[in-house]
């Protein structure tokens, strides 16, 4: 049996070891929710997703809208053992319902607020804890698997190659249904115990004020260096 620990148990260390650590500020430094906060944010969420029947094997489409609160119901999500598919923020809501159709999904999180589907059902459990589709360029989206063990691993190669430490701050801008801005920007940050300035969109002129009050770090896309050089 593997003695690695799930993603949520991962997350849970950390987060009980760094409890009084900023692991979220504003756009000028300011402290916006500690490790901690996420924890006690994260319990409440998994009890009311209990009750709503979430258990091992559900797979969820979860809206990514870039706010403190989602950190906490993602983490409830995967304490719960269920799969997490992100979606799009403005995703039209049928489009939303064909995906949830097409995996077999009981659960979409819609507008923050957890629904129980009419259809889906409860899969085997395969250590996944994302789906995430494939943006559709070279044919039709595909979802890709991304599991406990995967997901750490990536996290904790890219930590050892830059030299990413607890005490980086990084500027969050890239969307969350991004692999990079999700599970290396967010997800890596958080196994680290570090600070994240999230933001709901890309600003050039915010990643300099940023960049001027304690982070150091950035991801980008090249549109987006482009236009900080500009």
């Amino acid at each position: 049996m593997s003695s690695t620990p799930t993603l949520a148990e991962a997350l849970r260390q950390i987060a009980a070891k760094s409890a009084d650590s900023v692991a979220f500020t504003g756009a000028r430094g300011e402290m916006l929710a500690t490790y901690g906060d996420l924890l006690t944010n994260a319990d409440a969420q998994m009890e009311e997703f209990r009750q709503h029947g979430v258990e091992l094997g559900d797979r969820v489409l979860v809206e990514m809208v870039p706010e403190v609160a989602l950190i906490g119901k993602l983490l409830a999500l995967w304490s719960l053992g269920a799969t997490v598919v992100p979606l799009r923020v403005g995703e039209p809501h049928g489009s939303q319902e064909v995906l949830a159709d097409a995996l077999e999904a009981r659960f979409l999180c819609h507008e923050q607020t957890l629904k129980k589907r009419s259809s889906g059902r409860v899969h085997e459990d395969r250590g996944d804890v994302l789906l995430v589709m494939t943006s559709g360029s070279t044919g039709a989206p595909k979802a890709v698997r991304h599991s406990h063990s995967s997901v750490q691993a990536g996290c904790a190669m890219v930590a050892k190659a830059w030299g990413w430490t607890a005490a980086d701050g990084l500027i969050l801008m890239l969307p969350l249904t991004h692999v990079h801005g999700l599970i290396i920007g967010l997800l890596g940050s958080l196994l680290l115990g570090a600070r994240i300035r999230l933001f709901a969109s890309f600003d050039a002129r915010a990643v300099a004020t940023a960049a001027e009050t304690g982070a150091t770090m950035f991801f980008g896309v090249p549109t987006m260096y482009h236009r900080i050089v500009e």
